[in-house]
């Protein structure tokens, strides 16, 4: 069977460079070809009807961009294609008479479902052993029959990873990755590295087909570019060729238990003793408050204890080194949620809504622990207060009434706040109507005693002005409210002409299907804006220990932060120079020189250096400069080490990179915190593995940079001062460090 791969270019220059040019040669060779093929059916306008749900696209080729069709819409039929494109038509919207390309089987004369249509016939064989036939495209449909390894089959047709088969009058769909022109060999048994999915077609965008743990047995049938066809239950799927190994793999193992034991005091009141760590385990039994308790060990937010022979499971936050004292009761100010330890990327343990009760136990930094059932978790301190809290009532209607006049042609009134909900009708430009009441960007109206809700935005106090057409100069939404936070109304590409009805402030309120929003007024221009990119949608890896992250297309744009070595990013387009990308970063859109990325995961050279027993203290010495990534982020700033013995004393080296760091990994609030974050530290080209918290404390060196002490970087086995400990939260951290990809 005929099997394509995609794959993006290397983010170097001249590989980008190299890869637009093919891709333009190839472009207009399409074009070419398809001017041969294509030649108009009739001069007469033909209507045709779609018949399903659909996509348009802008070219013959389903990699192309495309938009949505209802069924029942009509089209003009301007061609059908010719040869290699004779499963294609070139049709013009009736409307607006642009030209789009469909597949035949979606067109229709009558509006009747039009039959599939089925490709030149071949044949092939089964690569997999047990393979379903099933009824439709997905292996969750029932199945005609199964098939053993090397059956031969005959094929009409593939699309969308799926092919359509007969074997012996029995018709349906398997998938494409489980046939093979040539009789199958002989199967390979490997073994997966890390967590990992099968995947419907060779890329990571198609449909996930099974999930395997690390260390899984799986059989291999094939090899396609850089992915293994392997078996998945009733049929076949691809796996990346770098999560498979030919040895038998296993993931490192938990420290075992320590035999040395401490006591502990039951802080809640009916605290369960669970048999497994989670709270919807079975329990062994319950305890009172203020019980002491025999710890074997501490792990994941959750302590394995012992009382009078029971053993099993409590969460960490429910136990205490001294006798509890008084309960305090307080009141939740938001919606928020008890964490199974102290930072919110742990387990949820349970959910509060706006001025709940809870009671209190203790306080542990900026957290509070308090009761939930059968146990205890950690609640922002932030988020409670002593007294009583009545969440505001939204605001009655009022029995006043206004006038306004709608702003924008076609606009619905809808039954609920949404416009995917239902519509009691339609208004046309200038109409005027009754408003209730406004709320959370929608107004509450009437029209000839139909009433609704429609956008404010559509809605204004004077008669409106003449329309206005510019043009989106980035891809871009338009929002509910003058604000990014509110709902996407809708998504806008670069180039794309929109209606501009009024302008309020920094934003223009622009015509969107069934209503209006806002958009910047920075995102359109008067005149139409090429992309000057080619829109890719793949990841990228950093492949330089520091890469700069600008605001605009150039390298004297402002940077907005920096990346370390390894960090994944998602990359919407190249420059048509092949010097630039477009990354997609916290949902904003950045540029990155294409010299700085990598399109293949780099290679993990983390060191896993002893503080004691290797050279990172020497190497790591008084007065080195050094560069920490946050893990989590990818962000990057720079240090200065200034002493300490247990582990290295550091400081910001500016405040530029103060300022990074706090958007890496201060709390919510802003605010240094004793959290601990796995980071990289790069020294002279190697990266290590550590750990740190960031509160700043003790002395400073460095001054302008916005910091008032320093902070401490931890690596394996080092210890703290106060205590001349190895801190377990700080090993943790160096451990997801070097794991890090």
């Amino acid at each position: 069977m005929s099997v394509y791969n995609v794959h993006y270019p290397q983010c170097r220059k001249e590989v980008c460079v190299h890869m637009f040019l093919r891709r333009r040669v190839a472009s207009l060779i399409l074009i070419i070809s398809l001017l041969l093929s294509l030649c108009p059916a009739a001069f007469a306008e033909v209507k045709l009807t779609i018949t399903s749900n659909t996509r348009v696209y802008a070219e013959p080729d389903t990699s192309s961009s495309s938009y949505s069709v209802k069924k029942g819409w009509e089209a003009i039929l301007v061609a059908y294609g010719k040869g290699s494109y004779s499963d294609w038509a070139r049709i013009k919207n009736p409307t607006t008479g642009k030209i789009f390309y469909i597949k035949t089987r979606y067109l229709s004369d009558s509006g009747e479902e039009a039959p599939e249509e089925e490709a030149d016939i071949s044949t092939a064989y089964i690569l997999v052993d047990g393979l379903y036939i099933y009824k439709e495209k997905s292996l969750s449909s029932g199945h005609v029959r199964s098939l053993t390894r090397g059956r031969q089959v005959t094929v009409y047709s593939e699309s969308d990873g799926w092919a359509k088969i007969e074997y012996k009058g029995k018709k349906g769909y398997v998938p494409a990755a489980a046939l093979s022109d040539e009789k199958p060999s002989s199967v390979k048994r490997m073994y997966t590295n890390k967590e990992t999915t099968a995947f419907l077609s060779d890329n990571s965008f198609s449909a996930e087909l099974a999930s395997f743990n690390a260390g899984k047995e799986v059989k291999v049938y094939a090899a396609e570019g850089d992915w293994y066809v392997v078996s998945v239950p009733g049929g076949a799927g691809y796996i990346r060729k770098s999560h498979l190994q030919e040895t038998k793999y296993s993931p490192e193992k938990p420290e075992e238990e320590s035999v040395q034991t401490t006591s502990a005091y039951v802080l809640v009141d009916g605290l369960s003793i669970y048999k497994e760590k989670s709270l919807s385990s079975s329990r062994v039994r319950s305890l009172t408050r203020g019980r002491q308790v025999t710890v074997f060990s501490e792990s994941g937010g959750w302590a394995k204890i012992d009382y009078k022979g029971k053993q099993g499971y409590v969460p960490a936050a429910a136990l205490s080194d001294e006798k509890p004292s008084s309960i305090k009761r307080m009141y939740t100010n938001t919606e928020t949620c008890a964490y199974l330890s102290n930072t919110t990327s742990s387990a949820e343990l349970a959910s509060f809504k706006a001025g709940a009760e809870v009671k209190v136990y203790a306080a542990e930094g900026d957290w509070y622990i308090v009761s939930v059932s059968g146990g205890a978790g950690y609640v922002r301190k932030a988020h409670l207060q002593e007294t009583k809290y009545s969440p505001e009532k939204p605001e009655e209607e009022s029995a006043q009434t206004t006038s306004a006049y709608v702003l924008v042609d076609g606009l619905y009134i809808y039954k609920e706040k949404s416009l995917s909900s239902s519509h009691v009708r339609s208004l046309t430009r200038g109409r005027q109507v009754t408003v209730y009441s406004e709320s959370d960007g929608w107004a509450k109206m009437e029209y000839k005693g139909k009433q609704g809700y429609v956008p404010v935005a559509a809605l204004s106090d004077e008669k409106p002005a003449d329309v206005k057409r510019m043009y989106t100069n980035k891809d871009t939404c338009a929002y509910l409210n003058t604000t990014s936070s509110s709902d996407e109304l809708a998504s806008f590409k670069i180039g794309e002409e929109v209606k501009v009805y009024a302008a309020d402030g920094d934003w223009y309120v622009v015509a969107v299907s069934g209503g209006a929003g806002y958009i910047r007024a920075s995102d359109l221009s008067a005149n139409k804006v090429s992309a000057g990119y080619e829109s890719v949608n793949d990841s990228c890896y950093v492949k330089s220990d520091v890469a700069k992250v600008y605001i605009g297309e150039s390298s004297d744009s402002a940077v907005a932060f920096q990346l370390g070595y390894g960090t994944k990013i998602s990359v919407r387009g190249l420059s048509v120079d092949g010097k630039w990308a477009k990354i997609r970063y916290n949902s904003n859109d950045y540029y990155m020189l294409c010299s700085a990325l990598s399109n293949e995961p780099v290679k993990n050279d983390i060191i896993l250096a002893d503080w004691f027993n290797s050279n990172i203290n020497s190497t790591f010495k008084k007065g080195t400069r050094a560069t920490i990534t946050d893990v989590d982020t990818g962000l990057t700033w720079t240090v200065v080490r200034r002493g300490s013995t247990n582990h290295a004393d550091v400081e910001p080296i500016s405040d530029a990179d103060t300022a990074i760091m706090q958007q890496a990994v201060a709390g919510e609030d802003g605010n240094w915190t004793y959290i601990r974050h796995a980071v990289i530290v790069t020294i002279n080209g190697k990266r290590y593995a550590a750990s740190i918290y960031t509160e700043p404390h003790g002395d400073s060196s460095v001054s302008a940079n916005d910091y008032s002490g320093h902070f401490c970087v931890h690596f394996l086995n080092s210890r703290t001062h106060g205590t001349d400990r190895v801190d377990e939260g700080h090993q943790k951290m160096v451990m997801k460090a070097y794991n890090a990809f």
